[in-house]
């Protein structure tokens, strides 16, 4: 995670990389809208901002206003579980997140 853009927000950055976790305030699929790796740009699609619900922490898109979801069911084709933005409190246990 980094700070530094004069607000209260934070970039998610790969470590390998230093792409962040876009927010597409565009493509969307129904009520969600997709996330993915980019280079920063300084965007407020590209940062993040701290909060918390009854099931803990969760992030919400400074640029969309959406919450961070990761789904219980779908999977990459690597097998990870899929990650977009959804209205946040749609599904509260799936927009909370921790720091590992």
């Amino acid at each position: 995670m980094l700070s530094g853009s004069g607000s209260k927000s934070f970039y998610i950055a790969a470590r390998d990389t230093g792409d962040v976790i876009h927010g597409s305030g565009s493509e969307t699929n129904g009520i969600y809208k997709e996330v993915y790796h980019r280079p920063q740009q300084n965007a407020a699609e590209d940062r993040w901002i701290e909060g918390v619900n009854s099931y803990g922490m969760t992030l919400t898109n400074e640029g969309t206003k959406m919450a961070l979801y990761a789904s219980a069911n779908l999977k990459t084709p690597a097998g990870h579980v899929v990650i977009y933005q959804e209205p946040a409190g749609n599904f509260p246990s799936g927009e909370a997140w921790s720091y590992e």
